[in-house]
């Protein structure tokens, strides 16, 4: 199944709090020649393993970038400076699935203390969405001009680079930052001892403000996203719910915020048939952060909207025996994966390797024939990426907001495992198959573009607007002015 974005960052959150205190990460060093050998293991490895290793970076780019990395390595680094280096190298590879794990036997008593702040990031621009320190020294909505020095725009740069994405996505890089700012600050420029602060107000004011990191007791703020009117929900399950939409006539918003879940059957099932006993016609899928999840959940809930009879899940994969390698660090399951995959009957040859084709059947009597519109951002990833492309392409759905995190041709999922690299004990995780979207798409190295592309400024985060919603209201009330004007000409 593919990683959940949610799962993903949250896992990064718990990665970091079993980091070492601030002394321990300054006496816990490697040399050189173990940061060089391991990165040669990883590049061996990650170019025999990896199924689409040279798809975004060609073969002599990705050698003189390593050579570069390695060359970098002249001097001890701490944990914290080599795994920065080796997340810069896995990004090369443009596979949003992939992670930099600490060493298993790696267990400090004590967390690092990080910068109290969660933010909000537009334009290129950052601005305070919570302060959570002792003090009042800032405020929502201030703008963060420069911190310990480092401009805003170079703090973005430097931390964007080490949010790992498909291809060359960008709003993912900047989805995944927004979330977990602290966590990627600490990555870029470690420990530190305080923070000198240049803000300017929402009044036009600037100053300059000093104040400590704080433990992990007060941990990120994971971004909330758009205020939900409970009110309005009609049918909830497991991340997911049914809302009416105001006073729109004939429309309805199912928001997911992952697929993963117990009883999303179910939930679907109710949601579909209610959508059929009371004559929807407009129906708006929310999939805005919406990590990813299980591909079969996926595409359960694509079974009332797609209109085929029979269509598939195509999982490609170059025919090898990685996941019987013992230095493929996985579990008993992943193992034995391509076993129960060469036990499937619709299997055959061809472009990417060896293809792996799974049915779906159309939902009949709950299918959805009405009009589709999606919510996508940087946070829409995976499985959830998955879901807008074929909505766009196979449904005509209208996408409003920003092009999806996950990449729009396909991504790297299933039988994921580790790399370790011998003289580190850091773990380099990937996925071994490749998933197809089989929809004859030239795979850019992006996500799904909208077709209504939306950009937020700090006065509509500070007034809780919700642009997407706005534009697809104004999309539905003219869709149906247009079919009144029709029926009256008739």
């Amino acid at each position: 199944m593919f990683q959940s974005y949610q799962d993903s960052i949250v896992r990064s959150f718990w990665i970091l709090i079993f980091l070492p205190v601030t002394l321990y990460s300054q006496v816990l060093t490697f040399t050189p020649a173990q940061m060089r050998a391991d990165l040669e293991y990883m590049n061996r490895y990650l170019r025999k393993w990896h199924p689409s290793y040279y798809t975004y970076t060609p073969e002599q780019e990705m050698n003189d970038f390593y050579k570069a990395l390695s060359d970098s390595c002249y001097d001890t680094l701490t944990l914290n400076q080599f795994r920065t280096r080796l997340r810069q190298a896995v990004n090369k590879v443009g596979c949003g699935h992939m992670n930099v794990l600490n060493p298993d036997i790696y267990n400090p008593a004590v967390p690092p203390e990080l910068i109290p702040l969660d933010v909000w990031i537009t334009g290129e621009r950052l601005y305070v969405r919570k302060y959570r320190g002792v003090d009042s020294l800032l405020s929502q909505g201030d703008e963060i001009l420069s911190i310990n020095g480092i401009s805003a725009a170079d703090i973005l740069k430097r931390t964007t680079e080490l949010v790992i994405t498909d291809g060359y996505n960008a709003t993912h890089k900047i989805s995944g930052v927004q979330h977990l700012f602290p966590i990627y600050y600490y990555y870029v420029f470690g420990p530190t001892t305080g923070f000198q602060i240049e803000r300017k107000s929402t009044t036009g004011e600037t100053a300059k403000v000093e104040f400590a990191p704080v433990p992990q007791t007060n941990k990120p703020e994971l971004n909330p996203g758009n205020p939900v009117d409970s009110t309005r929900i009609l049918i909830q399950g497991n991340g997911l719910a049914l809302y009416s939409m105001d006073s729109v006539m004939n429309a309805a918003l199912i928001d997911i915020d992952r697929f993963q879940g117990k009883k999303h059957r179910q939930s679907y099932r109710q949601m579909f048939r209610y959508l059929r006993l009371n004559d929807i016609d407009h129906l708006v899928v929310d999939l805005r952060n919406n990590g990813g999840g299980g591909v079969f959940k996926g595409n359960n809930f694509l079974a009332y909207m797609l209109r085929p009879a029979i269509r598939g899940l195509n999982i490609s994969r170059q025919p090898n025996l990685t996941a019987f390698n013992l230095k493929f660090k996985t579990g008993f399951m992943t193992r034995i994966t391509p076993i129960l995959f060469m036990l499937n009957p619709l299997q055959y040859p061809g472009s990417g390797g060896w293809h792996h084709f799974f049915p779906f059947f159309r939902k009949g009597r709950n299918h959805f024939n009405g009009r589709i519109y999606v919510l996508a951002n940087g946070g829409t990833f995976s499985m959830a990426s998955y879901t807008t492309t074929y909505l766009k392409h196979k449904r005509d759905a209208i996408v409003i907001g920003e092009e999806t995190g996950g990449g729009e041709a396909g991504s790297r999922g299933m039988v994921g495992g580790d790399i370790l690299l011998p003289n580190t004990g850091l773990k380099i995780m990937l996925n071994v198959y490749q998933v197809r979207h089989n929809l004859k798409t030239e795979d850019t190295g992006h996500g799904v573009m909208p077709d209504y592309p939306v950009k937020y400024n700090i006065e509509d985060h500070l007034q809780q607007k919700d642009l997407e919603m706005e534009v697809v209201r104004k999309l539905i009330q003219n869709n149906q002015q247009l079919s009144q004007t029709a029926e009256s000409n008739n």
